[in-house]
């Protein structure tokens, strides 16, 4: 009976250990020339440990005139919890597209100079 515990054991945390590294993985892509917009997210399916599935997006499904401030894609908490009560067949991720902002990006040094500019009239 004792032996048969320490493998219980030892299979929950050889589990866990390889549920809590399935949703480190993520990539993040941006345009950092322009400013944010509306965040959009969304789920894509996939199964087998992500060997399955289209994990394609098409991002100006979510910003029509083709600006896109960045793209990220995920795991969180409920695409971790999916995959371990799962047993790995069913293994989402998640997307997020934020737009770009109608108005450009403005630096640092053209807010102060504006600030500057302000001050002195």
């Amino acid at each position: 009976m004792h032996k048969r515990h320490v493998s219980t054991i030892r299979a929950a945390l050889g589990l866990a250990l390889l549920a809590s590294s399935s949703g480190c993985f993520k990539a993040t892509f941006q345009d950092p020339s322009v400013a944010r917009g509306a965040q959009h997210e969304q789920w894509r399916h996939r199964f087998l440990l992500g060997l399955v599935g289209n994990g394609d997006v098409d991002a100006r499904t979510f910003c029509p005139d083709g600006r896109i401030a960045a793209v990220r894609t995920g795991g969180n908490l409920a695409t971790s919890a999916a995959t371990v009560l799962t047993l790995f067949v069913y293994t989402p991720r998640k997307v997020y597209v934020t737009c770009a902002a109608d108005e450009p990006m403005r630096t640092a040094r053209a807010r102060a100079t504006d600030r500057r500019g302000e001050a002195a009239q």
